[in-house]
């Protein structure tokens, strides 16, 4: 089993890592504050490194999902919808502008159930995990776009990440309704405009196609490496491609059905593994949990799904670390291998042969016969 992921041991508790893109993502304190930029030249910098899709360089994300609702004329007190677990930030924006957020359904890809009662709808990926479902917007304030052109939904909103001050800390609008984007662009004031200078360093920083040293570029390449690592080695299921060009802080995987999700995460938890369970980054929002009559499944859902964080310069050990406790958990609790039964059945029969019947190691719990 140890085999699977190179031989390495297990890490202490207080091994520290690579820094993670969360980490990475904000404008380091000591940036170039001699270079000076126009607004235009910026916002088409943006444009070209994604795809000539029309784009919006504002202040702050607050200001910019205000300015959605403004452009799409959301009425006072009018229901806008979002996830069951949308994260405090998005809620308050809705309630600032004065509409009143209605709270959604999560399906077992982490995407909005339709809803008749709303017109308009966000969803809220996390960390770039997860699905858009019925939504038209998408707030990813939390992480950046990739370096491709794509089919965006309507509007798309992103975390510049220029300051520590969320005042100030800029946000990118990416169109996929050229219409739309006129629209918001006509309710642009003057005092809108985020630090053009810092927004271009930021574009050369984390989009950087010339060298391909971008750290867009190096954390889709240690995604990509955890991913197929979670695949050969552990053969559970991660998180789909969102179907939108944004760059994930982590690799979604989601705990198999015959287990039970709080069992399975604790003993990850236990092998010192770096890992996240979405209750706790993204629990149910605390106006939400008011209904939660509403959202027993979307609850269970929710606690179905761990994520392995990673960062752009993560090496192979450290990647090879990253998925080695959940290894460990699958094959002690006998979901290893879940998504490939014909190897579960390959494994498990080569137990037998070296450990005899009644053995302790690897049983699946899930079953192996595909006539079934």
């Amino acid at each position: 089993m140890i085999a699977a992921v190179g031989g390495l041991p297990v890490r202490e508790d207080d091994y520290h890592t690579t820094a993670t893109l969360v980490d990475v993502l904000p404008m380091p304190v000591l940036h170039d504050t001699s270079n000076v930029a126009d607004g235009v030249s910026v916002h088409r910098e943006w444009s070209t490194a994604l795809g000539h899709a029309p784009v919006l360089l504002v202040k702050n994300v607050m200001r910019a999902r205000s300015l959605v609702l403004q452009a799409a004329h959301v009425q006072q007190g009018e229901g806008v919808g979002v996830p069951a677990n949308a994260n405090r930030d998005l809620v308050e924006s809705i309630k600032h502008y004065g509409a009143h957020p209605v709270f959604m359904e999560l399906n077992q890809h982490l995407a909005l159930v339709p809803m008749t009662q709303v017109r308009c709808c966000w969803a809220q990926l996390v960390g770039g995990v997860g699905q858009i479902g019925v939504a038209n917007w998408v707030d990813c304030a939390d992480t950046i776009p990739q370096v491709s052109g794509g089919k965006w939904p309507e509007v798309t909103v992103f975390g510049l990440h220029l300051d520590r001050d969320e005042e100030l800390s800029g946000a990118l609008l990416v169109f996929g309704n050229a219409e739309f984007a006129r629209s918001v662009a006509a309710q642009i004031m003057p005092n809108d405009a985020p630090d053009y200078a810092l927004a271009r360093q930021q574009l050369h920083r984390l989009l950087d196609t010339n060298s391909m040293q971008g750290i867009a570029y190096r954390q889709a390449v240690t995604l990509a490496e955890t991913r197929r690592g979670v695949l050969d080695a552990a053969g559970l299921r991660v998180a789909s491609d969102p179907q939108l060009p944004v760059l994930a802080h982590h690799v979604g995987l989601r705990i198999p059905n015959e287990i039970d999700a709080v069992t399975f995460y604790a003993y990850v938890k236990s092998e010192h593994t770096p890992i996240m369970w979405l209750p706790e980054l993204r629990p149910l929002h605390y106006a939400a949990v008011r209904e939660s009559h509403r959202f027993v499944a979307t609850t269970a859902e929710i606690a179905r799904w761990l994520f392995i964080p990673v960062g752009p310069d993560y090496t192979d050990e450290e990647i090879a670390h990253a998925i080695l406790g959940l290894v460990k958990a699958a094959e002690f609790l006998g979901v290893r291998w879940r998504n490939d039964v014909a190897r579960a059945t390959e494994y498990a029969s080569m137990m037998d042969e070296w450990y005899g019947v009644n053995h302790d190691a690897y049983r699946p719990i899930f079953t192996t016969d595909e006539s079934v």
